[in-house]
C-alpha cells in the first residue's frame, strides 16, 4: 500500500481588520510574496524600513519619506494617544473623595489616516453617553473592535485553548441576541 503525501499551498492576505487603503494592503501583500514567500519568519520592521527606503521598491510609496512630515504624524498620533487616555474625576467639593471611578474626559467618534481623530470627532464622554445616536456609534465601533480581537485569537486558538472559553461565550450571547 503506497502512501499518500499531502501537499497544501500556503498564501498571505491581509486581515479585514487592517486599517490602510486596499492598494496600500495590496502593495504590501505583493511584496511580501515576492520577497519572503516560504521564509520561516517574517521581515523585522527595520529591513521593512531599509527595503522601502530604496525609491524603486514597490513599498517605497507606503511611507512618509519627508521627515519634516512624518515627525509631524507622529507627534499628532502621539498627542491622540495622549487625549484617548486623558481620564475625568468626579470630586464631592463638601468632602473633597472622589464618586465613582474616573472616566474617559473625550471619546473619539472617528479615526482617519494613522489613527488621527479630528478636533470635531473628540466628543466629551458625558454627551456620548446622553446622546443615543452618538453611543450608538460608539458601540457600534466597540462591537467591531471585539469581532476584530475575536478573529484575531480565533487563530491562536487552534494553538492555544485560552481563548476559547471567551469566543464560546461571545458566540453562544451573539446567538442568543439573533434569535430573539
Amino acid at each position: 500500500m503506497s502512501k499518500r503525501r499531502t501537499r497544501y499551498r500556503y498564501d498571505w492576505v491581509m486581515s479585514d481588520d487592517c486599517r490602510r487603503q486596499s492598494w496600500q494592503r495590496a502593495t504590501f501583500l505583493d511584496w511580501m510574496t515576492t520577497h519572503y514567500s516560504g521564509s520561516e519568519h517574517p521581515p523585522t520592521p527595520e529591513e521593512v524600513v531599509k527595503a522601502a527606503k530604496r525609491k524603486t521598491s514597490s513599498i517605497h510609496s507606503l511611507f512618509e519619506w519627508d521627515v519634516n512630515k512624518a515627525a509631524h504624524q507622529s507627534w499628532l498620533a502621539e498627542a491622540g494617544y495622549y487625549l484617548r487616555h486623558l481620564l475625568v474625576v468626579k470630586i464631592d467639593v463638601n468632602t473633597n473623595v472622589e464618586v465613582g471611578p474616573p472616566v474617559r474626559a473625550f471619546i473619539p467618534l472617528k479615526r482617519g489616516r494613522y489613527g488621527r481623530v479630528g478636533r470635531e470627532d473628540y466628543r466629551k464622554a458625558q454627551r456620548v453617553a446622553n446622546m443615543p445616536s452618538l453611543k450608538q456609534t460608539v458601540l457600534e465601533r466597540a462591537h467591531a473592535d471585539f469581532l476584530a480581537f475575536l478573529d484575531r485569537y480565533k487563530a491562536y486558538s487552534e494553538f492555544m485553548n485560552s481563548f476559547d472559553p471567551v469566543i464560546r461565550a461571545y458566540e453562544k450571547v451573539s446567538q442568543k441576541k439573533n434569535a430573539s
